[in-house]
């Protein structure tokens, strides 16, 4: 069995990740023990409808964070998020992984993984700061004030995945395996599960993508993209 993939997306926490594990993956079969099917029904795949901008409780400074988001493709699987804003300051984070019929995020959707509720609540400054941003190239950009720190509360919640394409739960080496049947590959992806606690990190906008930030350690003013988004 292939070890599994990381991707730079969901899991463990997902929207501000100052200290994040990394998300699923896929590997050829293996041998194991089928266990209990932790599958869900597609009506508990949860996610909110985001509001008009004219019901939309964002401050003007924030509100151009509210909506869904989504990462490029990765070996079938795309990550998407939706913020919505519950106070002017405050915004619920969702995730869901959709996962496609062939590598490049073609066909079908066989199956979607989620959590059943919104992984975090984010609280963010509603006053922007200037900060030095390392980008995923190993870019380093200073813009004006355009910063949003946050603080975000983890859910504790199980990942569970439904749809036409996930097999009953095994298990490998003891540990909990969903597998997914596409048309050129046969995956398994790991259990997984938010555990609560609390994180730090900011958001920005840059030419348009939403990029979530960490501190750089031992660093005053200075962060590195952890994710980027596009709509």
């Amino acid at each position: 069995m292939n070890n599994p993939t990381k991707y730079l997306a969901l899991a463990f926490c997902s929207m501000t990740l100052a200290a994040c594990g990394g998300g699923g993956g896929g590997g050829s079969t293996g041998g194991g023990v089928v266990g209990a099917d932790v599958n869900m029904t597609a009506a508990e795949v949860f996610w909110p409808p985001v509001p008009n901008a004219s019901d939309s409780l964002a401050s003007t400074a924030l509100a151009k964070y509210e909506g869904e988001w989504q990462q490029a493709c990765v070996d079938h699987m795309r990550l998407k998020t939706v913020l919505v804003a519950t106070s002017a300051t405050t915004f619920t984070v969702t995730t869901r992984e959709d996962y496609y019929d062939y590598a490049d995020c073609t066909g079908a959707v066989v199956a979607t993984g989620s959590y059943g509720m919104p992984g975090e609540t984010v609280t963010y400054d509603e006053t922007p700061v200037t900060a030095a941003v390392t980008l995923l190239n190993g870019n380093l950009v200073q813009p004006e004030p355009a910063i949003s720190l946050a603080t975000s509360l983890i859910a504790t919640a199980t990942f569970k995945l439904t749809g036409s394409g996930v097999q009953p739960t095994i298990y490998v080496d003891g540990k909990p395996m969903t597998p997914i049947q596409f048309t050129d590959a046969y995956k398994l992806y790991p259990g997984r599960a938010l555990a609560g606690g609390s994180t730090k990190g900011a958001l920005m906008l840059l030419n348009g993508d939403l990029l979530t930030l960490v501190a750089v350690p031992d660093a005053a003013a200075s962060f590195k993209v952890k994710l980027q988004f596009f709509r």
